[in-house]
């Protein structure tokens, strides 16, 4: 974002940080810092190589109150502009805590992700998210149109949301067309 000729760098904290979401977003954006909880998955340091755009910082904490007071308090040192959600637990008790108390000089956007077909299958759990969603997320990415149609249907704004279909390198991944499955037309 430029304005009057100067160039504003967003923060960007991830939750529960996965590396390819990580790099995903350090190609397009600066001062990226990943937050994942090394109690609660099998990560090799290795995996979790900080770069010039991607800072991880693990953390530990057992329980969902002890890693929500743990993001918080990484949330504040960090002071990000934009916080990413991966996780219905932490849109619910990050979101809402960020929502309600004031401990901020300013509110971070936050952008979640609907992406898990777990939820899609249960009506209460789709429920679930779309309050979650529209109570907590100023901006909402979906992997697929069906998901942004529920959604809507829940009655999360189609102005807070955008589809971003998973990519395919059709270089890579790319049907034999005289294969035995695949009916040439």
């Amino acid at each position: 974002k430029t304005i009057a000729s100067e160039t504003f760098m967003y923060k960007i904290a991830i939750l529960h940080a996965r590396q390819q979401d990580a790099e995903a977003l350090g190609t397009q954006f600066q001062s990226i810092y990943a937050l994942y909880n090394d109690k609660r998955r099998n990560v090799t340091l290795r995996e979790m190589i900080s770069s010039d755009c991607v800072k991880y910082i693990p953390y530990s904490a057992v329980g969902l109150r002890e890693e929500t007071i743990e993001l918080l308090r990484l949330i504040k040192i960090i002071s990000p502009d934009v916080i990413y959600i991966n996780s219905i637990r932490h849109l619910f008790t990050v979101g809402l805590l960020i929502r309600l108390k004031y401990i901020y000089k300013t509110r971070p956007i936050i952008i979640a992700t609907s992406h898990n077909s777990i939820v899609w299958q249960n009506t209460t759990k789709r429920l679930l998210l779309a309050f979650l969603l529209n109570s907590f997320a100023d901006g909402v990415l979906t992997l697929a149109k069906f998901q942004e149609q529920w959604l809507k249907k829940y009655g999360v704004s189609s102005l807070k949301m955008r589809t971003i279909s998973n990519p395919v390198d059709i270089d890579l991944f790319s049907p034999k067309m005289n294969g035995p499955h695949i009916n040439p037309p």
